[in-house]
Order: C-alpha cells, then structure tokens, then sequence
C-alpha cells in the first residue's frame, strides 16, 4: 500500500512544479510552450477536472472549457463540425483514406452521430478515431499494442484533425462525469 504522506508530497510536488508562476502573454505557463494547442488545451481541461475533485472549494473561472461544455456541449459541438469540414478541406475524396478494423470495433461505445454511419466505410476509421482513444481513455480501458499502432497511423494521416477533435470529445466526456467519481 502507498504511503499516504508520500502522495501528498508527490501532489504537492506536482502542483508546485505546473503552477503557472511565469505566463506567456497568451496566458500558456512556460512549461507547456513547446506542446500544440490541442495537446495543451486536453492538458488544461484534464487538469480542470483533477482541480474540482481535489480542491471542491475552488471554483473553475466560468470560461473554463469544462465549464462551457458542462452548460453549452452545442458549443464544442460546433468546432467539431467546423473541425471536420477543415479535415475534408485537407483531404480529396480520391485520397488514399488510412482504415483500422479495431477502432470500427469500439464504435459501440462513442455516441451514435460519432460514428458517421452515413459515410463510406473508407471514411470513417480516421472521423472515428479521436472518439475512440477519447472513450479509451475516459474508460480506463487499455488498448492493445495492435489499437495502438492504427490510432498512430491514423493521427499521422491528419494530426490536426485527432489532437483538436480528441480534446473536444476528452472535455465533453469529462463535464458529463460526475463530481463524486
């Protein structure tokens, strides 16, 4: 069993060392100047989440991402439209579209208009998947060596694309936790 006096020192390490002590103008602490904004914006909203469980007194600023998706989701809802149409603007038809046969495995577990049904089937593995490694990790379940392979090669094809969409369906399936978890 973990000593309860050396996890408090561990998290108070942690919260010490990203503590936003020095800021880029655009508010970004130092620490996270060379991560993109997506991965900066999952960061953010991911540590938003741990904030509300560890410190329930304090209040997340109502512009937190969290908090928006928690009062307006058809807000988030949007940029993943605004998102997609961004990724087809990238992308040709005649296009060489990566497919993977495990995230078509995991579509019974994203939200039904997240699955892009409509589509051809060519289509839909590089849409699904940012939804799929957000259900993953929201699940805790472990992806096999094999899911993990296809989720990289399918990032790589649009990188973009799955780091936004990814923090999206992250934050959205946070605000929809509840607190006591």
């Amino acid at each position: 069993m973990l000593n309860a006096k050396k996890n408090t020192n561990w998290l108070t390490h942690f919260l010490f060392a990203h503590t936003p002590r020095q800021t880029f103008p655009d508010g970004r602490p130092l620490y996270a100047y060379k991560m993109n904004d997506a991965t900066y914006a999952s960061l953010r909203n991911l540590c938003d989440w741990i904030q509300e469980r560890l410190f329930s007194d304090q209040k997340l600023p109502g512009n937190s991402e969290l908090n928006i998706a928690r009062r307006c989701p058809s807000f988030l809802e949007q940029q993943i439209e605004s998102r997609e149409q961004e990724l087809q603007g990238r992308h040709d038809a005649e296009e060489k579209w990566p497919e993977s046969a495990g995230i078509i495995g995991f579509l019974p577990g994203i939200d039904v208009k997240r699955r892009y049904l409509p589509l051809n089937p060519v289509f839909r593995s590089v849409r699904c998947a940012p939804f799929v490694a957000a259900h993953l990790s929201l699940q805790g379940i472990v992806p096999t060596e094999s899911l993990i392979h296809e989720l990289q090669l399918l990032r790589v094809f649009d990188r973009d694309w799955f780091d936004n969409v990814y923090a999206i369906a992250l934050t959205l399936g946070l605000a929809h936790r509840p607190l006591e978890s």
